[in-house]
């Protein structure tokens, strides 16, 4: 009986961090071009930023992919960005916060009442391609 509960516990254990440790994968390899646009009344304005460099993609798509979803629906204010990560023919778009020095939000497009974390040095990254202080 004792293993049988042991089992429990830990299939529950197991259930519940694969449940709380969603998150967003992209494979760099497939973007071709990352753009950001300034975000104005929930429409992309003016192009803050293009490249097609290796190194300008795996910085946009790695602080994506370690992103950590934050809890429950999240009822966010107007994006500062949007980002769009076209590949091979198709795209991604994303809503990007850059809320202090330290802390930067994403969204999909396509999913807005979900939201993601970005960590410390994903933001400071984000913050250096895009020039913003």
């Amino acid at each position: 009986m004792r293993i049988i509960m042991t089992l429990f516990f830990i299939a529950l254990l197991i259930s519940v961090v694969s449940c709380s440790a969603a998150s967003i994968t992209i494979d760099e390899e497939n973007v071709k071009e990352v753009k950001v646009f300034t975000v104005i009344d929930e429409e992309k304005q003016e192009n803050e930023f293009s490249s097609v460099l290796e190194e300008d993609i795996i910085i946009v798509v790695d602080a994506i992919n370690s992103s950590s979803q934050i809890s429950g629906d999240v009822d966010m204010p107007q994006p500062h960005y949007q980002v769009d990560l076209l590949i091979e023919g198709d795209e991604l778009s994303y809503y990007l916060w850059l809320e202090d020095s330290r802390t930067a939000t994403i969204a999909s497009l396509e999913d807005t009442a979900t939201a993601y974390n970005l960590n410390m040095t994903s933001t400071k990254a984000l913050r250096e391609i895009l020039n913003v202080d």
